[in-house]
């Protein structure tokens, strides 16, 4: 329904939504700048946050924004299960 109300295309509340067109907002914008610093200085960090706050989709943005040659990309979750 709110797709046809607002004209749109797809559904912009996806999870598999392109990391190249997530809405920069000013929180994902400061945790990206935070992300690259670690990833210059080659640090640790852990984030946390509020359900929805974007943490895993600036996870992903900075992911898709490195060299695969160069960097590991590795997820831990409670909820991956082996198959």
């Amino acid at each position: 329904m709110y797709k046809s109300f607002y004209s749109l295309s797809d559904n912009p509340f996806k999870k598999e939504i392109e990391t190249k067109d997530l809405y920069q907002s000013e929180n994902l914008k400061n945790l990206s700048a935070r992300l690259n610093y670690l990833k210059k200085t080659k640090g640790i960090a852990v984030i946390i946050g509020e359900p929805g706050s974007g943490k895993t989709s600036a996870l992903r943005a900075m992911a898709d924004s490195v060299n695969p040659h160069h960097y590991l990309r590795l997820s831990i979750s409670p909820y991956l299960q082996a198959q």
